[in-house]
């Protein structure tokens, strides 16, 4: 195995030391706003590519996997928010490569001095691929469906007591509770057409059978084609609001192709544009490849081993804390992840402001390990406990088994099971069905430490990563900090939140990843954005002949 660590290491620390998090707003709101440069790449030198994928109407994607639902509504995963790029707008979004709000349909908003009130003015001229006009019954309809369905992303709108439509492009969001950093949650609210949505409504199921394959929004591209567990077919939608002016694509392709070795060799015979999950060998190999492209880009993803706390023995702390110890972090991130990650230090990525600096770094304490489990009443071990990982990447089979072999020195022995995506997901919401630990890479979807910490860690989230886990204490601290508008009374609470989070241990950090592409030569447009580190800009890239 190659070690590029001393590489990576200095683009990581070039992106810790430049990004700052912010809060942004629009014309009149009274709130901060501060630029964000996006950090450089990493990137081969290349020439031109093969012909084969030099069509620049259409462009292929290979994904490690496709979403199984597309309901905007529902999913709330990387592969159902790359077709949502493409189906969707929202009222605001992330500035490519930065953290920084910029308006979408939204085009300026305001927010009421004790923070319960946000107003949005809203873009006029916008239509839906079924042809109905965008304004702010249409904002309404998605939220209320949202809130109804309460899944997905749902627990970012729990303190919202009502929305308001003072006329047809002006939407008032009124809160229960003063939520200064409620305008960045709208950027994960994709707004549907309110016809589409009224007329699937059937049987009060709200339309999930249809929605599950089919979208009806504002964005760029419509639903060709949704063969599950094969490809999506993303079509330009002529209307797009933004024009077809520059460099775009008609057609994407969106194919599942899980493994790296297929993934390497269909892009180098000129088959597809761009990849996304490539072994650290392969990735080294093709950096060699002058038809080709390598990105690694620095992001605020993070590994987790998430700990089933209703089941025996995972209920007693100190056998969760046994098994954060158990483990070679140093190791891991050196030989096994090849340098492309860092050890961690605490549940949130240190690029984020509310991030407890004093916390230490996640280290492996083999000794200390078998002393907890025998004051836990497990001396020298002695059970089973499942641990499941997605098979489709061999960094978490190679995990998998780091972790076997290291628990295996406690006396605890570790069944793996490697899943698909959908299965990780359904198993994990399931109570019935929840392994002892699964293995999930999940990050924060705003600046705000409450959109990572919520759907982990409160009782009600409804988000898979929470895997059961509901204490009273952290609970408390959640609900205040989305109360405090006060940003460095919040931060105290996050700060706070964190270091019983690491006492209690119903997670542990295993590392902070980066972001790996491969693309065609000819590929450009590709930024990284921060917020949604896996999802490609499927508006802006394209093929340049």
């Amino acid at each position: 195995m190659r070690i590029l660590r001393n590489r990576i290491f200095t683009f990581l620390v070039l992106f810790l030391l430049s990004v700052l998090l912010i809060v942004g707003c629009g014309q009149g709101s009274g709130q901060q706003q501060v630029e964000v440069q996006a950090p450089p790449s990493v990137a081969t030198e290349v020439q031109a590519v093969p012909t084969k994928a030099s069509k620049s109407d259409v462009f292929v994607f290979l994904m490690n996997h496709l979403p199984e639902n597309i309901d905007p509504h529902v999913r709330d995963d990387s592969p159902s928010w790359t077709v949502f790029e493409g189906l969707y707008d929202t009222l605001v979004d992330y500035k490519p490569g930065a953290m920084e709000l910029e308006p979408e349909l939204a085009t300026a908003w305001e927010m009421s001095s004790d923070s319960t009130v946000f107003t949005f003015h809203l873009r006029q001229g916008v239509k839906f691929h079924d042809g109905t006009e965008f304004d702010a019954t249409a904002v309404k309809a998605n939220y209320e469906r949202m809130r109804e369905l309460n899944v997905g992303n749902a627990f970012m709108f729990t303190m919202v007591n009502r929305v308001e439509v003072p006329d047809p492009f002006t939407v008032k969001f009124v809160l229960d509770v003063p939520f200064a950093a409620f305008t960045e949650n709208l950027a994960w609210l994709p707004i549907a057409s309110p016809v589409a949505i009224k007329e699937h409504a059937n049987d009060g199921e709200k339309g999930i059978a249809w929605w599950a394959e089919n979208g009806v929004g504002t964005g760029p591209y419509t639903v060709e084609k949704f063969a599950r567990g094969e490809e999506i077919i993303l079509r330009r939608f002529e209307q797009y609001w933004r024009g077809w002016k520059g460099g775009h694509v008609t057609t994407f392709v969106l194919r599942q192709v899980p493994e790296s070795a297929t993934q390497r060799a269909m892009l180098e015979r000129g088959e597809a544009h761009l990849g996304s999950n490539f072994s650290f060998d392969d990735l080294e190999d093709m950096k060699a490849n002058s038809n080709l492209m390598v990105y690694s880009f620095p992001s605020i993803r993070q590994y987790y081993h998430v700990y089933n706390t209703r089941k025996d023995p995972l209920t007693n702390q100190k056998v969760r804390q046994a098994l954060a110890l158990a483990f070679d972090y140093e190791t891991y991130v050196k030989d096994v992840l090849q340098g492309y990650a860092l050890q961690p230090k605490g549940l949130l990525p240190e690029v984020m402001r509310q991030h407890d600096d004093s916390l230490p770094l996640q280290e492996g304490n083999l000794d200390k390990a078998k002393q907890l489990l025998a004051e836990a009443g497990y001396p020298g071990g002695g059970f089973e406990l499942e641990f499941m990982y997605l098979e489709s990447y061999e960094w978490q089979r190679l995990t998998a088994e780091l972790t076997r072999d290291q628990l295996a020195k406690i006396g605890i022995t570790l069944k793996l099971v490697g899943q698909p995506w959908a299965t990780i997901v359904e198993r994990m919401k399931d109570p019935a069905r929840r392994p002892d630990i699964a293995s999930v890479l999940v990050y924060p979807t705003t600046s705000s430490a409450d959109t990572l910490l919520w759907p982990m860690y409160h009782t009600d989230s409804g988000h898979f990563a929470n895997f059961g886990f509901s204490d009273s204490e952290i609970d408390r601290l959640l609900e205040e900090a989305r109360q405090t508008s006060d940003s460095a009374k919040r931060d105290e609470i996050y700060i706070k939140l964190q270091r019983l989070l690491a006492e209690k241990v119903p997670t542990v950090a295993r590392a902070t990843f980066t972001v790996n592409w491969v693309t065609a030569s000819n590929v450009k447009g590709l930024v990284l954005q921060q917020m949604r580190p896996l999802v490609p800009p499927l508006y802006s890239i394209h093929i340049q002949e």
